[in-house]
């Protein structure tokens, strides 16, 4: 829900040491809450009420968007097949000389 969020705007809070951290854009890290400590949640979310969050939210979601666009993540998926195929026929190919 971290990518869902922010393309509708809205800033994530969430605890360091997990995989949001990899999912929410670059400039909260100060706003991450420390793991198991709810107190720091709290603290977190207080911080981020002091911020200007809808002009925020509108940058995450022009960002998730672009970041996670349809053209880009079939580029991905593109990618991933040609280097899979790629492999599977170098290592076909490979078999056939060794033997």
């Amino acid at each position: 829900m971290t990518i869902e969020s922010q393309a509708c705007g809205c800033p994530v809070v969430g605890f360091r040491g997990t995989h949001m951290e990899d999912l929410v854009e670059e400039g909260f890290s100060e706003y991450w809450a420390d793991r198991k400590d709810f107190r720091s949640l709290a603290e977190a979310v207080e911080k981020m009420r002091t911020l200007d969050l809808r002009t925020i939210g509108k940058n995450l979601a022009l960002n998730v968007h672009q970041k996670y666009s349809w053209k880009r993540s079939f580029e991905k998926l593109w990618y991933y097949y040609y280097e899979a195929i790629s492999n599977s026929f170098i290592q076909k190919s490979a078999l056939k000389y060794a033997s």
